[in-house]
């Protein structure tokens, strides 16, 4: 008898599988900036208009926008290291709004903050006055420049040409002169002058200006058109 041979079992080749590289994803870097709130809009001059915000913190610079219109568009014009900015570019006798954002830069990308809240400003310019005469016994008379776009004028008063200044005197209807009576000799006091406007529901207020010596102390105000404080 022919014995069969034996068969050895045939090694089956296990294919390793190829790795594939994995890919990298690419993370942008997160820097929460809060939106900074706006101090108050204030005319500065005659043709400028100043704004100021909170300091963000890892804010690195603030981007400043403007609109003719609360609801926008805005338009952005100019940056700040500082939390304030100069408009030399504002429309006078008109309302301008204005947003800020917060800016930084991170891994070679810029962030941002959502924009701030709008601040309005109407721009004012500075009025002055022009004369101060003593009137009767015991008055004085003011006359001052007009403003354009104003609808009345406030006037105060302080002992210091440094303040504090109170106001006592409301000039409306236009007018530029205001009198005074009843004012007790022999004091000194200083006067200033400044022009608001009431386009809307808002009274935006002008610069005051600068102030000017007088011997003589406020007491009522009898000019028709002008309201007492």
């Amino acid at each position: 008898a022919t014995d069969a041979p034996t068969a050895e079992p045939t090694a089956t080749a296990t294919e390793v599988p190829t790795v594939e590289p994995t890919a990298t994803a690419t993370v942008l870097p997160k820097l929460a900036l809060q939106a900074p709130v706006m101090g108050l809009a204030t005319v500065i001059s005659s043709a400028q208009l100043k704004i100021t915000w909170n300091r963000i913190t890892n804010a690195q610079w603030y981007e400043i926008s403007r609109s003719a219109s609360a609801s926008g568009p805005y338009t952005t014009i100019g940056q700040s290291t500082s939390s304030e900015s100069t408009d030399n570019a504002c429309t006078f006798g008109v309302v301008n709004y204005y947003k800020v954002r917060a800016c930084a830069t991170v891994d070679m990308v810029n962030v941002y903050s959502d924009w701030s809240v709008y601040r309005s400003c109407f721009g004012l310019s500075t009025p002055g006055f022009t004369n101060m005469e003593s009137v009767d016994v015991t008055g004085v008379r003011f006359s001052w420049r007009g403003v354009a776009n104003a609808t009345g004028y406030y006037l105060s008063y302080s002992t210091s040409p440094n303040g504090p200044f109170t106001r006592f005197l409301n000039v409306t209807g236009g007018a530029t002169t205001a009198v005074q009576y009843r004012i007790t000799t022999g004091q000194k006091y200083y006067y200033r002058v400044q022009a608001y406007s009431m386009p809307g529901a808002v009274t935006y207020v002008g610069p005051l200006s600068m102030a000017m010596p007088f011997t003589r102390t406020p007491i009522k105000a009898t000019l028709t058109g002008v309201t007492p404080l």
